[in-house]
This record gives C-alpha cells, sequence and structure tokens, in this order.
C-alpha cells in the first residue's frame, strides 16, 4: 500500500515538473520572441528615419506609424520580419494615406550584435522554419505551414462562382457548391492573392466567370498566370520570370480571346510604374506593350483592354476628385485623359476607378466614391470615347 502511495506521489510530481516546464519554456519563447519585435522594431526606426528624410527633400511631411510587427520565420541567430505599417503625406496642405509593409532578414554576428543583412519586397525566408509571431498574434503564415485547418464551410461568392482556400489550396464550384474543382496555384504563390486574415482572394488579381477563369500571382520575382477556358478541367499557365516589380497584380479580360495584365511597382513619392501585357489568344501568350509611365506616373486602381489596341488605365484621386482615366486606342504607344465628371449628387465627392468591364458594344466603368462609400457605373457605347453616368446599374 504504501509502495502504491509512493509511486502515486511520484508519478504527480513528474507530470506537476513536465507542465511547469512546458509552462517555462513558453514563457522563454515568448521573451524571446518579445526580443526580437523589439530588434525589428529599431531597424524600421532607421528605416522610418530614412523615409521621412526623402520626403522632407521634396518638400513633403511623412507621419508614418506602425501597425503591426511579426516575425515571420527564423530564430534568435537569424530571422526575417515584416512590419505593417501606414503613412500620412502632407503635400502643401493636403493629406495623402497609404497603408504598405517592409521586410528584413536580421542576423546576429559573431560578437551578439544583430545586423540587417536584407531589406525590401523581394526578401524572403528561405531555409529558415515558418513561426508567425507578432505582437498582436495575428496568423500570417504560410499556406503550407498553416498549423490549423482553415473551416472549409466559409465560402466566397463572385458572380455565381463560389471560392474558398482549404489545407489544401484555392478551390472553385461553378455549380453552387455541389462539386469542387482545385486551382492549381503553388502554395508559395497563394500568399500573393489571398488575404489570410479576412478569408478573401485579393482584389484584381482573378478574373472570374462561367466562360473563362483567370488568376495571377507572384513568388519572389516570378509571375504566375494561370487560365481555364472549361471550369477549371484543364488550365493554362504562363510563367514570366523576373517580372514582378514589387507592386500590385491585374489581370482581366474582354472576350475569350483578349485578356491583359498588369504589373506594377511599388509607391515611392507618391508614383508608381507599370508594365502592360496583352493576350490575343485567350491566355496562352503575353506580350508587353506599351504604359503611361511618361504620361502619368500615378497610383493605378483599374484597368481594362477592350482589344489589343484599345484600352484604359485608371488612378487613384488627387488634385482632381473625378475619375481619372487615362485611354489608348494604339496599344499604348500614346495615352490620352478622358472627360469623365461626376454627377451633380455625388459632385463634391472623390472618385477611384476601378477595372473596367466589358459586355458586347458596351463598356461600363465602375467608381467608388470615397465619401459616399458606394460605387456608381458609367457607360460608354464609343469604344471608350465617352462615358456617361449611368443611374440605373
Amino acid at each position: 500500500m504504501k509502495k502504491s502511495i509512493k509511486l502515486i506521489i511520484i508519478i504527480i510530481s513528474i507530470i506537476i515538473i513536465a507542465c511547469l516546464f512546458r509552462v517555462g519554456y513558453t514563457i522563454y519563447k515568448k521573451q524571446e520572441m518579445d526580443s526580437l519585435i523589439d530588434v525589428t522594431n529599431n531597424f524600421f526606426n532607421e528605416y522610418i528615419k530614412k523615409g521621412e528624410a526623402s520626403y522632407e527633400e521634396k518638400g513633403m511631411k511623412a507621419v508614418y506609424t506602425n501597425k503591426e510587427t511579426v516575425i515571420v520565420a527564423g530564430d534568435k541567430n537569424e530571422f526575417m520580419a515584416m512590419v505593417y505599417f501606414d503613412v500620412e503625406v502632407d503635400v502643401n496642405d493636403e493629406k495623402d494615406f497609404t497603408s504598405s509593409h517592409h521586410k528584413m532578414r536580421i542576423k546576429k554576428d559573431n560578437n551578439g550584435n544583430y545586423t540587417l543583412i536584407d531589406e525590401g519586397n523581394m526578401v524572403d525566408s528561405n531555409s529558415l522554419k515558418v513561426v508567425n509571431y507578432s505582437n498582436k498574434q495575428k496568423q500570417k503564415e504560410e499556406l503550407s505551414e498553416i498549423k490549423e485547418e482553415i473551416d472549409t464551410n466559409e465560402t466566397k461568392k463572385i458572380l455565381g462562382i463560389y471560392y474558398q482556400m482549404t489545407s489544401n489550396g484555392l478551390q472553385l464550384s461553378y455549380d453552387k457548391k455541389k462539386n469542387w474543382v482545385s486551382v492549381p496555384i503553388p502554395n508559395e504563390y497563394l500568399m500573393s492573392i489571398f488575404d489570410f486574415d479576412n478569408n478573401k482572394l485579393k482584389e484584381n488579381i482573378y478574373y472570374i466567370s462561367h466562360k473563362k477563369t483567370a488568376f495571377i500571382s507572384n513568388f519572389n520575382s516570378d509571375i504566375l498566370i494561370i487560365v481555364t477556358d472549361d471550369k477549371g478541367k484543364t488550365w493554362n499557365e504562363v510563367k514570366l520570370e523576373g517580372a514582378y516589380q514589387e507592386g500590385d497584380l491585374f489581370i482581366g479580360f474582354s472576350s475569350q480571346d483578349i485578356g491583359y495584365c498588369v504589373i506594377t511597382t511599388d509607391v515611392a513619392m507618391g508614383k508608381q510604374y507599370s508594365y502592360i501585357y496583352i493576350t490575343n489568344d485567350g491566355g496562352k501568350t503575353y506580350k508587353e506593350i506599351g504604359n503611361t509611365n511618361e504620361v502619368y506616373p500615378r497610383i493605378i486602381t483599374g484597368v481594362g483592354f477592350l482589344d489589343e489596341n484599345i484600352g484604359f488605365v485608371g488612378f487613384r484621386y488627387e488634385s482632381d476628385n473625378n475619375p481619372t482615366v487615362y485611354r489608348t486606342e494604339d496599344s499604348g504607344s500614346t495615352w490620352e485623359k478622358l472627360d469623365i465628371k461626376l454627377p451633380d449628387e455625388y459632385i463634391g465627392d472623390y472618385a477611384t476607378p476601378l477595372n473596367l468591364k466589358f459586355e458586347n458594344d458596351i463598356i461600363m466603368l465602375p467608381v467608388k466614391l470615397r465619401d459616399s462609400d458606394k460605387v456608381i457605373n458609367f457607360i460608354s457605347t464609343d469604344k471608350g470615347l465617352t462615358f456617361k453616368y449611368s443611374e440605373n446599374m
């Protein structure tokens, strides 16, 4: 009897010690990650100083706000981190806001000091173990490293077509969720097209319809475009190696054959450059054409091409609160700004043109209004030479 009691006491003691060890180790790892957060923020503060100085040279004042710091991968010896931040820029008493992120790879040297060995959007986490420890505890994991299953019942819908992200990748349903087809985008590319925080596809990186579906994505410097004309039974793949420019991606089609994609640079000093590609064989091949870089190098918010020659690029509002849209009819060699005015009821609002839509001889230009927080539409029946406000759409 005494031996049994003694054995029970030993077992309980072992369990208590194991629990204490686990708790202690968890606290230790949290402290370690918190220290790496501090190291990252110190380097980011240096990045802020350089950014503020750059704006000041141009006669502008910029205020950076650190929204979140994430240790993406690594350990105390070497790690990759990302800082999400907002920037408020004051230009002649007019304020402009933008959000972005900054990647850094940091390593401890032989003296125990941390050194910034790389920074910018091209920084990767190769050879480092995924951690994703955030000072706000948000999960921004690589899809291949997701620890918890994504709820497959959490579906979204675009024009009657459902999509869901599972632990096996992106899936689509063209028949009201009766059957699902897998989208063959490699895990490493999925991070560029899916907003895991809000469980939805990012804007502009897809074209989804019952006749044609396409996605544009990137991993490091490479661009991947995949297209299906048979609801996911077969896919055509195009890779543009080294084409990614650290900015936003756009893709769309105006017909089964005519399509486009736009690759933009990161925004710097309010400027953004673009690289425009056209396909006339349904997405099997793409060729680069002219762009708006010498005409209006501002933040692109919408794109559309009627055919190989006639196309449109829309930009975020700046001094002009009306929709800013440029049109080309010679494959981007020359561009002309369209005269599009907001209707009287929205004349004081600020307009952001979105991706154009094409249906037979009609071109629709959706425009998002900042203050009214709604989308209104403009229609063209003359190949985009003029657009008129449509109250009925």
